[in-house]
C-alpha cells in the first residue's frame, strides 16, 4: 500500500463551465492577455496535416522531397515546406465562431490578443495580417518548434507565469494551461472530462463545431 507523504497536496479537480457567445460577458473572465492556439482551436483541423494532404494530392511527385524534409531537416523545416498559402489560402480557413466572438469581446477590454501556434511563422504572418484581430503572434521558425512547454516558456517570458488566459485543445497544451491564470478548452465534452481527469487546468470549455 502506498502511503502519501504528509506534505503532499493534490490539486483540486476543476469542473469546467461552458463558454458561449451569449455568456462571455457574464463569466467574470479576468482582464489579462488572451492567447489563442491555432490548430484545432481557432480552426477545426491541423494545418500541417491539411497542407500535407493537399500538397501530395496535387503534386504527388513531391512526396519524396517531403520525406527528405521530415527525416533529414526536422519537423519545423517540414512545416515550412508544406504550409503554404497557395495550398491552403488563409482566406479559406474556417474559423471557430465562438473563439472569434471571444476575440472580438477581448478587444473591448483593452488587453492584447496573441495567436500562439506550432504552425510555421512563414504561414502565420499572412494569417495574422488577413484577420487583423491579433496584437502579435508566436509561431514555429527555423528549428524552434513552439509547442507545449516551449510555448509556455515564451508566454511566461512575455507576461509572467499566471498572467494570461490560454485557449487550446490538445494534450500538447497541458504545460500552457498549467502556467496560465485560466485555461479554456475547445473540444467535445468527453475531451474535457478526460483531460481534467489527467490534471489539465481547464476552467471553461467551448464546444467544437461539428465537421
Amino acid at each position: 500500500m502506498t502511503i502519501p507523504r504528509p506534505d503532499h497536496k493534490e490539486q483540486p479537480q476543476l469542473t469546467p463551465t461552458p463558454l458561449t457567445p451569449e455568456n462571455i460577458t457574464g463569466l467574470g473572465l479576468p482582464a489579462l492577455p488572451l492567447v489563442i492556439d491555432l490548430d484545432g482551436t481557432l480552426i477545426p483541423f491541423d494545418l500541417t496535416w491539411q497542407c500535407t494532404k493537399t500538397l501530395f494530392r496535387r503534386y504527388p511527385q513531391t512526396i519524396w522531397k517531403g520525406l527528405y524534409y521530415w527525416i533529414a531537416k526536422g519537423r519545423v523545416p517540414y512545416k515550412e515546406y508544406v504550409c503554404r498559402p497557395d495550398l491552403v489560402p488563409v482566406q479559406s480557413l474556417p474559423l471557430h465562431p465562438t473563439v472569434m466572438a471571444l476575440i472580438t469581446h477581448w478587444h473591448t477590454t483593452g488587453q492584447p490578443v496573441l495567436l500562439a501556434t506550432g504552425s510555421p511563422a512563414s504561414y502565420v504572418a499572412g494569417l495574422v495580417a488577413h484577420l487583423g484581430c491579433f496584437t502579435a503572434s508566436i509561431a514555429s521558425c527555423h528549428h524552434d518548434n513552439r509547442i507545449g512547454m516551449r510555448k509556455a516558456t515564451l508566454l511566461n517570458t512575455r507576461w509572467g507565469k499566471g498572467q494570461y488566459i490560454y485557449v487550446g485543445n490538445s494534450r500538447q497544451d497541458f504545460p500552457v494551461w498549467e502556467n496560465a491564470a485560466m485555461g479554456i478548452l475547445v473540444g467535445q465534452p468527453l475531451t474535457w472530462h478526460r483531460f481534467c481527469k489527467k490534471g489539465a487546468r481547464i476552467h471553461h470549455f467551448i464546444t467544437a463545431p461539428s465537421l
